[in-house]
């Protein structure tokens, strides 16, 4: 099931699908690579999605809140991690 089958199946409006994707590459960034990884990997999905898929395939328009809103999703676990990280040293 595709990202897309699930925001159909489930009320969730495109910036909350946006969100989710970012979350999803990001914790597959942690998982497979490193923080660094991580972030490059969601910018360039975030940027690539609007991009490649809306801008060149679609024939719509570069939408920078589908962008924000992809980002913002990694960014939460990106400093959902960060916080575990610190409480595990402490």
């Amino acid at each position: 099931m595709t990202l897309g089958q699930i925001c159909n199946k489930i009320p969730l409006k495109d910036k909350g699908c946006h969100f989710i994707a970012g979350m999803i590459v990001v914790i597959l960034g942690l998982v497979f690579a490193t923080k660094g990884i991580a972030i490059l990997a969601l910018i360039t999905v975030a940027i690539g999605k609007e991009l490649i898929v809306d801008l060149w395939i679609r024939r719509t328009f570069f939408d920078y809140w589908d962008m924000f809103f992809t980002i913002c999703g990694g960014f939460a676990v990106m400093f959902s991690y960060a916080i575990i990280e610190a409480i595990r040293q402490f």
